[in-house]
C-alpha cells in the first residue's frame, strides 16, 4: 500500500521513492518551471551525452565520408590508370605494326612474297590483336563518366585498323612492279590513320586518372607524349616508304608531309622535356643530353592537352598559337613551302630540320649506327604486354625511378634524335636529288625502327612513375584512414569510460531501482535485481528488494506447482493408465464434438471397434503381465496407424475405439483391414519365448448425415464388431446403413 505523502516542508527521502510506481506519483519540482524540470536524470544525463556525441559523431562521418571518396578516386584512379596503360600498348603494337606492313608493301620478290617478311606481319598483326583484347578488357573494367563514349572511340579504331589491314592486303597481292605509288601511299595512310583514333579515348583515360589522382598527371601526361612521339616518329618513317618501296624521288607532297612531322617531333620533344623537368622540382630538373629544340628562355610551354590537338589525317592543329611562340615557330618551319630549285625541284639543301642537309653517314659513325640499325627487331616481337608491367616495384625508391627516366631520357636524346636523324637526312638527300636510294624498304625498317625504342622505355618509366605514385598515395591513405580511426577509436572509448563509470555510479542503480519497485508492483518477477555499486542508501534499497523478490518468487511456484497438479490430476482422468491412450469419457468428448463439426461441414466420418479374440485365454494361459503387454503392443500399433486428427482410444478391457474425421466407409474398411493385419502380425512373445498370436474382430460404422447421433453409429458399430466375432472373429464387418438390413463381411480369416 502506498506510503502517505509527506507534509511539503519535509524532505523527500526513500520510503516516498519506494511509493512512486509510476509518472503520476512524481511529486511538483519546486525550482522554476524549466523545459527540463520534468525530465529524469538518466534523460538528462543521455541528452547531455548525445550533445557531446553529435557534433563528434558529424566529424568522424564527414571524415569517415572524405576517406570513402578518395577510396573510391583511387579505384577509379587505378581502373583509368589500367586502361591507360592498354590503351597505350595497343597504340604500340599498332605502330610496330607499321614496319613488317612497309616491308611487305615494299617488297620486290618476283613470285610468291618472301616468306620471312610475311611471318614477321602475321605476327605483328596477332600481337597487335592481342593488346586489342587487353585494351577490350581494361575499358569494360573502367567505370568512368564517359566510359561507352571511350568503349565506342576504342571499336571505331579497331574497325579502322581492319580497313587499313585489308587495304595493304588488297595493294600487296598485286606484283611488285604493278603496285601504283599512289595505291602504296593510301595502304601506308591508313595504317597511320589508326593512332590518332586511339588519342582521344587515351586523352579521355588519362583525364580521369589525373582527376582522380592528381599525382599521376605529370608522369602519365609524358607518357602520353613520349607515346606519341614514337608515333610520329613512326609515321615519319612511314613518309619514306613509298619513295623507297618504288626507287623514285621524294614527290613535294611528300616533303611537305616530312618537314611537317619533323616540326610536330619538335614540339612534342619540347613539351616532353618541360613535363620531365617538373617531374622532380624538389631535386632539380632530370639530366638530359641536349635536345634538338628547346623553347627560349623564358618562354612558356602550353600543356599538350591544351596547346594541340589530333586530327584526323596525324596533323597538328594549332590553338591560338602567335607567330612570337613555339607554335607559331613550328608552324612557319613545317607548313611553310621550301623554295623550288632549278626546273621546279625542291632544293637538295633543304633538310629534316630546314638547314642544310647532314652530309653521307661517315665511317666514323657507321660502326656506331651499326650495332642499333641493323640488328633484328627482337622488341618488336616480344609479347604485348612486356614492356607494361601491372605494377611498380615497390622496393625501388622514387630516386631510383628518377633516375631509370633520366637514362631513358639521355637514351632517346641520344639514339633517335643523335643517330636516327642523320640517316633520315641522309635518305632524304637521296630522294631529293637522282632517287637512287641503298635501301629497299624493309632494310630502312631494320635500321630505322630500333631507334624508336628509347621513346617506349620513357614511356615505360613514366608509367612506372604513375603506379608508383598511386601506389604510394594508396599506402598514405591507408595510413592516414588507420590514424584517423585510431583517433576516433580513442575520443569514443574516453566519452565511453566516463558515460560508463557515470551510468554505473548514478543512473543505472537509480533506474534500475526504480524499474524493479514498479515491476515488482505489477507482479512481474522476471526483473534481476541489480548488485550494489557500493554500500549507500540504494544498496540498502537493493538489499531489501532482493529479499521481497525472494519472497514473491517463492509463493509464486508455489502457485505454479499447485496449477501442475491440478492439470495432471486432470490428464489421468481422461487418458488410460495402461497404454497411455484416451479412456472412454475423453473419447467420447472429443467423439461428441467431431460429430457436431461433421454435421455442421457436412464432411464424412466414421467410427470403428474392435477388441482382442480369446484375450481371456491370453491371460489365463500367459499371466495378466503379459496380457498388460499385448494390450500395450494393440495400443502402440494402433496409435501409430492412426491419421493426423484421428482418435484411438480404450474405452474398456480389450475394446477399443477409433474416431475417424473426414473418412467415408470405404476408406474406414480399408484401414480396419490393414489394423487387422497389422495386429495379427505384431509376433509377441513371452518371457520363455513362447509365441503369443493375437487376432481381431473388427466392427465400422458410417455416421449417417444429418441426423443420426453419435450413441447410434456406436451401436452400430458394436453390432457390426459382435457380427464380426459370431462370424468366427479376426475379421471386419461393415455395419449397414440405417435403411439397410444386413451389414457386409469385408474380410474373412485366411
Amino acid at each position: 500500500m502506498p506510503a502517505p505523502v509527506p507534509p511539503p516542508a519535509a524532505p523527500a527521502g526513500p520510503s516516498r521513492a519506494l511509493s512512486r510506481v509510476g509518472p503520476a506519483a512524481r511529486a511538483p519540482w519546486p525550482g522554476p518551471r524549466l523545459w527540463l524540470a520534468g525530465w529524469p536524470l538518466s534523460r538528462l544525463l543521455l541528452a547531455f551525452g548525445l550533445a557531446v556525441l553529435l557534433p563528434v559523431g558529424l566529424l568522424m562521418a564527414w571524415v569517415a565520408g572524405h576517406e570513402w571518396q578518395a577510396a573510391r578516386d583511387r579505384a577509379v584512379a587505378a581502373q583509368a590508370l589500367r586502361a591507360c596503360t592498354a590503351t597505350l600498348r595497343l597504340a604500340e603494337m599498332a605502330s610496330r605494326e607499321r614496319g613488317p606492313t612497309n616491308g611487305r608493301l615494299g617488297d620486290q620478290s618476283p613470285g610468291l612474297p618472301d616468306p620471312v617478311k610475311e611471318v614477321a606481319l602475321q605476327q605483328a598483326r596477332h600481337r597487335t590483336d592481342l593488346a586489342t583484347d587487353d585494351a577490350r578488357q581494361a575499358l569494360a573494367a573502367w567505370s568512368g563518366a564517359d566510359a561507352d563514349r571511350t568503349r565506342t572511340s576504342l571499336e571505331q579504331a579497331v574497325l579502322a585498323l581492319q580497313a587499313a589491314r585489308h587495304e595493304v592486303d588488297r595493294v600487296a597481292a598485286h606484283p611488285p612492279g604493278e603496285r601504283p605509288a599512289a595505291d602504296i601511299r593510301a595502304a601506308v595512310a591508313g595504317m597511320i590513320g589508326v593512332i590518332p583514333r586511339l588519342w582521344p579515348p587515351l586523352n579521355q583515360l588519362a583525364h580521369d586518372a589525373a582527376g582522380a589522382d592528381p599525382t599521376l598527371s605529370e608522369p602519365l601526361t609524358g607518357a602520353r607524349l613520349a607515346a606519341e612521339l614514337r608515333e610520329v616518329a613512326g609515321q615519319l618513317g612511314s613518309q619514306f616508304t613509298p619513295a623507297l618501296a618504288n626507287h623514285q624521288r621524294f614527290t613535294e607532297l611528300e616533303r611537305r608531309r616530312i618537314l611537317h612531322l619533323q616540326g610536330r617531333i619538335d614540339q612534342l620533344h619540347a613539351l616532353l622535356e618541360v613535363h620531365l623537368d617538373a617531374l622532380s622540382p624538389a631535386n632539380g630538373p632530370l639530366p638530359a643530353s641536349t635536345s634538338t629544340t628547346a623553347p627560349a628562355s623564358g618562354q612558356a610551354v602550353p600543356g599538350w592537352a591544351s596547346a594541340f590537338s589530333a586530327d584526323g589525317a596525324g596533323g597538328v592543329r594549332d590553338e591560338g598559337l602567335g607567330e612570337g611562340t613555339l607554335g607559331g615557330w613550328l608552324n612557319q618551319l613545317s607548313l611553310a613551302p621550301p623554295a623550288a630549285g632549278p626546273s621546279g625541284a625542291p632544293p637538295a639543301s633543304v633538310g629534316l630540320r630546314g638547314g642544310r642537309v647532314a652530309p653521307p653517314l661517315t665511317p666514323a659513325l657507321t660502326p656506331a649506327l651499326t650495332p642499333s640499325l641493323t640488328s633484328p627487331l627482337t622488341p618488336a616481337t616480344a609479347s604485348p604486354g612486356a614492356a607494361f608491367p601491372d605494377s611498380a616495384d615497390p622496393a625501388e625508391s622514387a630516386q631510383a625511378r628518377l633516375a631509370a627516366i633520366a637514362r631513358a631520357r639521355a637514351d632517346m636524346n641520344a639514339r633517335w634524335f643523335g643517330q636516327a636523324l642523320p640517316l633520315l637526312d641522309e635518305i632524304l638527300a637521296i630522294g631529293s636529288s637522282d632517287g637512287q636510294f641503298t635501301l629497299d624498304a624493309a632494310g630502312f625498317a631494320a635500321r630505322y625502327v630500333p631507334q624508336m625504342e628509347p621513346f617506349l622505355v620513357l614511356r615505360d618509366r613514366l608509367l612506372d612513375e604513375a603506379r608508383a605514385r598511386h601506389a604510394a598515395g594508396a599506402v598514405q591513405a591507408r595510413r592516414t584512414t588507420l590514424w584517423l580511426t585510431v583517433c576516433a577509436l580513442a575520443i569514443v572509448a574516453t566519452m565511453a569510460v566516463g558515460g560508463w563509470l557515470l551510468r554505473r555510479r548514478v543512473t543505472r542503480p537509480l533506474t534500475a531501482t526504480r524499474e524493479l519497485i514498479v515491476a515488482l508492483a505489477q507482479g512481474d518477477l522476471s526483473r534481476t535485481v541489480p548488485p550494489a555499486a557500493a554500500r549507500d542508501e540504494i544498496g540498502d534499497v537493493l538489499d531489501a528488494l532482493r529479499v521481497l523478490k525472494a519472497n514473491s518468487q517463492e509463493r509464486a511456484r508455489l502457485a505454479q506447482e499447485r496449477d501442475v497438479l491440478i492439470e495432471q490430476l486432470r490428464a489421468q482422468s481422461s487418458t488410460d493408465f495402461l497404454t497411455g491412450l484416451p479412456n472412454r469419457r475423453a473419447f467420447f468428448e472429443t467423439a461428441e464434438r467431431e460429430c457436431a463439426n461433421a454435421r455442421r461441414h457436412r464432411r464424412p466420418l466414421s467410427l470403428l471397434m474392435f477388441d482382442l479374440d480369446h484375450f481371456k485365454q491370453v491371460n489365463d494361459h500367459h499371466g495378466h503381465a503379459m496380457g498388460d503387454l499385448c494390450l500395450q503392443a494393440v495400443a502402440d500399433a494402433a496409435r501409430q496407424m492412426q491419421r493426423h486428427g484421428d482418435l484411438v482410444a480404450r474405452i474398456g478391457g480389450e475394446e477399443f475405439a477409433v474416431l475417424l474425421c473426414s473418412c467415408d466407409g470405404a476408406a474406414a474398411a480399408s484401414l480396419a483391414e490393414r489394423l487387422r493385419l497389422r495386429l495379427r502380425s505384431l509376433g509377441l512373445r513371452t518371457p520363455a519365448g513362447e509365441p503369443v498370436a493375437l487376432s481381431t474382430s473388427l466392427g465400422v460404422a458410417t455416421l449417417a448425415l444429418p441426423g443420426e447421433s453419435l450413441d447410434a453409429a456406436l451401436q452400430r458399430a458394436d453390432a457390426a464388431l459382435y457380427a464380426a466375432k459370431n462370424g468366427g472373429r479376426d475379421r471386419v464387418v461393415v455395419a449397414p446403413d440405417p435403411e439397410a438390413s444386413h451389414g457386409r463381411t469385408l474380410t474373412a480369416p485366411a
